[in-house]
């Protein structure tokens, strides 16, 4: 497959390869003056994956880094012009895959979209093919990531369940229920139930598990989807959320949905 990449960016492009991957940087940028950490940390991630879920890859993955989200954000539109309409504004984008062994990430001071998330992707896909549930895919992602905005998943989950701001999450196998939601939500829950469910029923069951979502009319667990979500939250609710951890995740939430009102009332005030 031909790779477009965006003229301004692709002429400022340095090369820097590892064992499993081919980094493309932009010259002199904070990327490139961090890349011998981004090179260890990404080959420890890929490591770990295999040795966590008994596989062989033959992959070299190539990883596209970004000054800016804005910049990662054209990127995307370039690969993906069908989803976009002329007139629509260009968004900002930390990080995503284009499988099957291509990311496109960012990487500055502030943002680094490194580590195991979009890796693991590849290399599920690489493993088990292109699976139907997004709930599933970023539950196993978020899982190797363990935490979220450098908090644990699982406090996360804890909070947003108490606060009721996720409902009926064993209907968020279907895709069309899961992007109803709010990500900053769905993500660190699907992260905190996919490590518990992989305690839960072992490696080796939730390959199945994992794999049986090629094709969507053998979704497991359908049967007892619901009960087993209610063991799930009966877990979560004996966690015990660091005090820190809860007063931010708190703080989160509340201009979360303050930011959703002003939107809300804004759309409101257009029409």
């Amino acid at each position: 497959m031909r790779l477009e990449l965006l003229d301004d960016y692709k002429k400022t492009l340095v090369e820097y390869t590892s064992d499993h991957y081919v980094f493309n940087v932009p010259g002199d940028s904070f990327a490139e003056r961090e890349i011998a950490s981004i090179i260890a940390l990404q080959e420890k991630c890929f490591e770990e994956v295999l040795r966590a879920f008994n596989f062989k890859s033959n992959l070299t993955i190539k990883y596209y880094l970004f000054s800016s989200p804005l910049e990662c954000g054209r990127q995307y539109r370039v690969l993906h012009p069908e989803e976009y309409d002329d007139n629509d504004p260009y968004e900002s984008v930390n990080g995503y895959t284009l499988c099957p062994d291509m990311i496109f990430a960012t990487y500055n001071e502030s943002i680094q979209c490194v580590g195991y998330h979009e890796d693991v992707h590849i290399l599920m896909n690489e493993q088990f093919g292109n699976i139907t549930s997004c709930f599933v895919k970023e539950g196993i992602a978020m899982s190797f990531d363990k935490e979220w905005w450098r908090i644990k998943n699982e406090y996360w989950a804890k909070i947003i369940m108490e606060k009721g701001l996720l409902a009926n999450i064993e209907t968020y196998y279907e895709n069309d229920r899961f992007f109803e939601q709010d990500d900053r939500y769905t993500y660190p829950v699907a992260g905190a139930f996919t490590s518990w469910l992989l305690d839960r029923i072992g490696l080796d069951a939730y390959k199945k598990y994992y794999a049986s979502f090629i094709k969507k009319e053998s979704y497991p667990l359908r049967s007892y989807r619901k009960e087993i979500v209610e063991e799930f939250i009966k877990y979560i609710s004996k966690i015990e959320v660091d005090k820190m951890a809860g007063l931010t995740i708190e703080k989160t939430i509340e201009n979360i949905e303050k930011s959703k009102k002003l939107r809300d009332a804004s759309l409101k005030w257009m029409k």
